[in-house]
């Protein structure tokens, strides 16, 4: 196996890949002892014949490390070492292949060789047209292993709104399924999990309990929650319907998922019924399992958490009670130890919540969507009332997520000593808005003293040498987003700590006048240090609300979150990265907007630095990210920008096309950038859709 990027890759001497070994250079081929989903036992060649074991993050060199399904070859198929690198051999006509996953257009597998097994890649349109299911009595024409197991929401191809949900969050055998408002409740979502047989089952949180058909004797059946996954009522085949969105097709009867009537009513019944191919039959699966929502974004420690509605009013144990069941409210601030809570990381998206005055902790008190917020005696990591997610509101302010169900919300947005605080469907309103700052003085934001350079993405010297070389002051929220690059997201891109990590974060640059577009600072990330950072990039489209621009088509505003990048040549002119599976909302007007997504979102240099410019007809974003200023000279920072990629060599101009092809992570981040954006012209409705 050769690792998936070129470049040198390190080597560790124990498993918790902390300690430093020896290098493994992008020509070695190296032999797999072990795999675990974080590292890979290998064995590899140091020169004069010789070879050593240690051990690398399984990223390096596998796309996915679990679930692969076993598939027959159809024909004779070249396989490469890497992603757009040399051949590497062929899969012969009948060889069991495994399928492990993507990587850009090419499909990662294993397949037999005379002395084993080799790990390589295969174009994707050749996995497509003659890979097959090893046994097609138990695989569905068609069906696809696309989603890894985990947590998802799933939206109804009728409205981005409407998602499946078990009614009025009934446990029972026989609760039914329907399609609701989007509330990210814990009725709301559902574990995959794919069964290695060409189908998966769907499993519900809040009840623990299966996606069935009622009546598997009858095409049209209805559709509700019941107990185990082994029979053929509860295994579902995953079909794509294209634009990321899936037919779920029911081995029980053959028969589809299906919104009945194609309905956006709330609670409308889900049924099955014969394939038709309309949007009542297309669900989106989106990813709760690494949700925008679920994700360390502050450190543990003391906070005070202010109340969006009135920043002098703090969340405040009842009395200073040490009782179980003591009411969570709001009161004026006095400093005393029952407005002081401490944050503790779960490492699984979520915190624990404690007070001071008490040392319990925060507790969801039932399972419905309007409920009290309690404190209780301890937390679990497997009782999802005493776990809270907690992710950004924009302007400093944070959501706060019972995983239970719902957002922790200032009842009725009233304002008085002893306001209720409960749990509530998101609205967006300030009073689910809570800053969270720390409550020994030190900024939320700062990262603890002493923190581990294991725990971090990049040092606190590297993040401090780069704020001082590009004058970026330490109060700045600039400086704020730097310091967020281990705080909010170590625990989203610690497999990606040894990759190219981009992130841009929207409303620290230099430049925030409207007709320039330009007011997002970018940071490159490579092997935790910081390489490349200017304050000329933009994540918003030039012309956002102007579907002329376009073609005619809808303008793409790239969501915030996390996404891979693969290298391309924009519009073949010259070297640039593709966003893949880019999520984005499209804009007909400011005010006409919806979600959507887009193959076609690149991160290129700009045309021009001022959009109004004399002459320029014609759009110089429509939906891309853009980085720096324009200019073609080596000296650029376009120009630079890519060859810290390392797509290009150094000194390239920015006009270049790539050499070397990359992969690795683009992060988009609008935490500090609602201002800016109002000035825009996006309105708050629009401002949160985008992130």
């Amino acid at each position: 196996i050769f690792s998936i990027k070129t470049g040198n890759t390190r080597v560790y001497s124990n498993t918790g890949l902390t300690s430093g070994y020896g290098w493994i250079y992008d020509s070695d081929e190296v032999t797999v002892n072990q795999v675990t989903n974080a590292y890979l036992k290998v064995t590899y060649p140091i020169g004069s014949g010789k070879t050593k074991t240690g051990y690398v993050y399984a990223n390096a060199f596998l796309t996915k490390t679990s679930g692969w399904a076993s598939y027959i070859s159809r024909a004779q198929i070249t396989t490469y070492k890497r992603p757009g690198g040399s051949s590497y051999g062929y899969i012969s006509k009948n060889d069991k292949v495994y399928i492990l996953g993507t990587s850009g257009n090419y499909t990662q597998v294993k397949y037999p060789v005379s002395n084993g097994y080799k790990y390589a890649f295969i174009k994707t349109s050749d996995y497509n047209s003659y890979i097959k299911p090893s046994d097609n009595k138990n695989v569905p024409t068609g069906g696809c292993h696309d989603l890894s197991d985990g947590w998802y929401m799933i939206i109804s191809g009728n409205s981005d709104d409407r998602v499946l949900d078990i009614n009025n969050w009934n446990r029972n055998n026989g609760g039914n399924l329907e399609t609701y408002t989007k509330n990210n409740t814990t009725n709301q979502r559902f574990y995959l999990h794919y069964l290695n047989n060409g189908y998966y089952s769907i499993r519900v949180l809040h009840s623990g309990k299966y996606i069935h058909i009622q009546d598997e004797n009858n095409k049209t059946s209805n559709v509700h929650q019941w107990e185990g996954y082994n029979h053929n009522n509860a295994q579902w085949a995953l079909k794509s319907a294209g634009n990321g969105y899936y037919y779920l097709q029911c081995r029980g009867n053959g028969s589809y998922l299906d919104n009945r009537n194609g309905s956006t009513s709330l609670g409308n019944n889900v049924i099955t019924y014969p394939g038709n191919g309309s949007n009542a039959q297309k669900w989106k699966f989106v990813s709760t399992s690494d949700g925008s929502d679920e994700r360390r974004s502050l450190q543990d420690g003391w906070y005070e958490i202010q109340c969006g509605n009135n920043t002098s009013y703090v969340w405040d144990i009842n009395g200073g009670s040490s009782n179980n069941g003591a009411n969570l409210e709001i009161y004026p601030r006095h400093g005393g130890d029952n407005q002081r809570f401490y944050l503790k990381y779960l490492n699984n998206g979520y915190y624990a919540i404690m007070s001071a005055s008490s040392n319990k902790y925060m507790h969801k008190q039932n399972a419905g969507h309007t409920d009290n917020i309690v404190q209780w005696a301890g937390y679990s990591t497997s009782a999802i009332q005493t776990q809270w997610a907690i992710s950004s509101a924009g302007n400093g302010y944070y959501y706060i997520r019972a995983k239970a169900g719902n957002y922790a919300d200032n009842s009725g947005g009233t304002v008085k000593n002893s306001n209720n605080i409960i749990t509530y469907y998101k609205n967006g309103t300030d009073a689910q808005k809570w800053r969270i700052v720390s409550a020994n003085g030190r900024s939320a934001y700062q990262p603890s003293n002493g923190q581990s350079t294991s725990n971090v993405l990049v040092s606190q010297s590297e993040i401090d040498n780069a704020a001082k070389n590009y004058g970026i002051g330490s109060s700045t929220n600039a400086y704020k987003a730097l310091l967020s690059i281990n705080t909010k997201y170590y625990s989203r891109l610690s497999a990606n700590k040894s990759g190219t990590l981009v992130f841009l974060f929207e409303g620290v640059g230099n430049d925030s006048s409207a007709n320039r577009r330009m007011n997002a600072m970018c940071v490159v990330v490579k092997n935790g240090k910081i390489v490349y950072l200017n304050r000329n990039s933009s994540t918003i489209p030039d012309y956002p609300f102007k579907p002329s621009k376009n073609g005619g088509t809808a303008m793409p505003t790239m969501k915030s979150g996390i996404y891979g990048f693969t290298t391309k040549n924009h519009q073949s002119k010259y070297a640039a990265l593709n966003i893949t599976g880019a999520s984005v909302v499209r804009f007909n007007s400011a005010s006409s907007f919806y979600s959507s997504t887009s193959s076609a979102i690149n991160v290129h240099r700009r045309s021009s630095d001022n959009i109004s410019a004399p002459g320029n007809s014609w759009v110089n974003s429509a939906g891309c990210q853009l980085i720096g200023r324009s200019g073609a000279a080596a000296s650029s920072e376009y120009a630079r920008f890519i060859q810290a990629v390392g797509i290009v060599p150094a000194g390239s101009r920015g006009d270049a096309k790539y050499k070397t092809a990359v992969t690795g992570k683009i992060i988009i981040d609008r935490t500090y950038a609602y201002s800016y954006l109002s000035a825009i012209g996006y309105s708050g409705a629009a401002i949160n859709a985008i992130g």
